[in-house]
């Protein structure tokens, strides 16, 4: 029995998907770490958060816009990077300025991703 391409896409894109959520969801115990490395309360960055839904508020305009200029796989690929891109600049400086232009690009990335694969998978099926 042979498996089709589109299986192997499907799961390729199930476990990228899996992946990606338990990395951004890592960034609420990170916050301690933080802490501790600026010597700023803990309620300092609360913001974080914020940026972050404002991100995913952006994202999903620029997800519709996207998808007309590119493929969706293409798009798909660009929310990874992007994503990837943003968690090492994070990893540069805990400044307000730095988190939060960074988790901004990571929330607007991760609803591109979310709805970049929701239609590669209709795609494929």
């Amino acid at each position: 029995m042979m498996i089709e391409m589109k299986h192997v896409t499907f799961s390729a894109y199930t476990l990228v998907g899996i992946f990606h959520g338990i990395l951004l969801g890592a960034f609420g115990p990170t916050i301690l770490y933080f802490s501790k490395v600026t010597n700023q309360d803990e309620t300092y960055f609360s913001f974080i958060f914020f940026a972050k839904a404002i991100g995913f508020v952006l994202g999903g305009y620029l997800a519709k816009i996207l998808a007309n200029h590119f493929t969706l796989h293409r798009v798909f690929l660009m929310g990874i990077a992007l994503t990837s891109l943003s968690l090492i600049a994070s990893s540069l400086d805990f400044g307000f300025w730095n988190l939060s232009i960074t988790m901004l690009a990571i929330g607007a990335a991760t609803c591109v991703f979310e709805v970049m694969s929701n239609l590669c998978i209709f795609e494929l099926f």
